[in-house]
């Protein structure tokens, strides 16, 4: 195992920077707290969690299996139970569904009452 050195600051920062993620989507869209969270909340989170990121030989492809077996899952329950829903208040059919899994795009805020 590699003798390596955490930067505390760097992981209670990181830590911050998810906790406003959550506070961010758990808010009010009309609020200035909102707006002000999202101009920076996510960025920052990314950034930290780049910079701390270490390569190893071959961890792209492990990682990118990590990430998409149980994205692929999901994915996949979300459609089944579109399906038995009869469409949701969220996505009108199935094919809205992999539209969303496969570009990142979720729900206009607008569209949800």
């Amino acid at each position: 195992m590699e003798n390596t050195k955490r930067l505390q600051f760097l992981d209670v920062t990181r830590g911050f920077a998810l906790l406003l993620v959550m506070i961010g989507h758990c808010i009010s869209k009309d609020s200035f707290l909102h707006h002000f969270l999202f101009t920076f909340h996510v960025p920052l989170f990314f950034v930290i969690g780049g910079y701390v990121y270490r390569y190893k030989k071959g961890a792209y492809k492990k990682d990118f299996w990590q990430l998409a077996v149980p994205y692929g899952i999901v994915v996949f329950v979300v459609m089944i139970s579109t399906k038995i829903m009869g469409g949701t208040p969220y996505y009108a059919s199935v094919r809205e569904v992999l539209r969303s899994a496969l570009f990142g795009c979720g729900v206009k805020h607008d569209d949800i009452s």
